[in-house]
């Protein structure tokens, strides 16, 4: 079946994507959660990323026990490819008109892609994202109050959203097959892709948040997991690691201001001072030559950037 096949329901078929890695604790609440799914037609891919516990044998006792009316495809990574890769895998593969990103650690609500169509074919946006309930390790409902809510929560424009590294939840996010298709791939593998998809639902397609839980979102794992038992050279990785990611994000904003005809140019000024001000604080945590010679390299951004902030 593909996204234009006509189903006896006349809705169009979506994809419920569930994406998974070394989730062997969590995975049989997500793919339960995801097979109980109340939209039809439905094609639900179970993709590994090359977990080395038991996430995908979990994935196929599941998935060959399966008895219900929705399409279930299951893939593994042949080798880790990361999350913002393993999404341009699916990217390609998915056969919905629209497609659901959902995280192996999550439990999303029967209702959850039955609303989110309803609201790309009502609204004719691009993206589509919604509130969560926050759950721990256990399962238990926790009070997670948020230091401040992600920019699409409420109006953003390109310029706000340029330098923002918080625009919705990614685990809520549902997106068009058009939308894939207008900017393609995301080419910087560090980047995550709710922060490249948020920004580009603004430069074309808009969004739509939907001010219901849609999604219990586990609090204390993940991404979303701060441990405090760290050592100073975890810790130091870590940070590196971080600002690698957002220096990606700033990248590829860059390159999908490429994909609009609308002029950006204020945005792209930004953005390049943003990068650069990433990449000398990579420089600086690497030595202080990798800092002088990134300095040096672009002295009137690098000029910029002092006078923006203190690095």
């Amino acid at each position: 079946m593909t996204a234009t096949s006509p189903s006896t329901q006349g809705s169009p078929l979506a994809t419920f994507a569930l994406f998974a890695y070394n989730q062997e604790q969590y995975i049989r609440d997500a793919i339960t959660a995801a097979f109980a799914q109340t939209y039809e037609p439905l094609e639900i891919i179970l993709s590994d990323d090359a977990s080395s516990d038991r996430t995908f044998e979990i994935m196929q006792d599941m998935t060959s026990s399966y008895t219900g009316p929705h399409i279930v495809r299951l893939r593994r990574s042949a080798n880790n490819l990361g999350l913002a890769s393993h999404i341009n895998v699916i990217a390609e593969e998915f056969t919905g008109k629209y497609l659901v990103l959902a995280a192996g650690d999550d439990i999303s609500f029967p209702e959850r892609t039955a609303a989110c169509v309803a609201i790309l074919e009502e609204k004719g946006v691009s993206l589509v994202h919604s509130m969560v309930t926050y759950i721990d390790t256990d399962n238990r409902t926790i009070s997670h109050h948020r230091s401040h809510e992600p920019l699409l929560w409420g109006h953003a424009d390109g310029s706000s959203a340029a330098g923002s590294l918080s625009l919705y939840i990614g685990a809520t996010g549902a997106v068009t097959r058009d939308f894939l298709e207008k900017f393609g791939p995301i080419s910087y593998h560090n980047a995550y892709e709710d922060l490249v998809f948020g920004f580009r639902s603004i430069l074309g397609g808009g969004s739509y948040f939907i001010r219901k839980n849609l999604v219990r979102y586990r609090f204390g794992c993940g991404i979303s997991h701060n441990r405090t038992d760290l050592t100073v050279g975890e810790m130091l990785a870590k940070e590196k690691r971080r600002l690698m990611a957002y220096a990606d994000v700033y990248r590829q904003r860059l390159r999908d201001l490429d994909a609009v005809s609308e002029d950006y140019s204020q945005v792209r000024e930004f953005l390049i001072v943003k990068l650069h001000e990433m990449t000398l604080r990579i420089a600086r945590r690497k030595s202080l030559i990798a800092f002088t010679l990134a300095c040096l390299s672009k002295p009137a951004t690098t000029f910029r950037v002092i006078a923006k902030r203190a690095l």
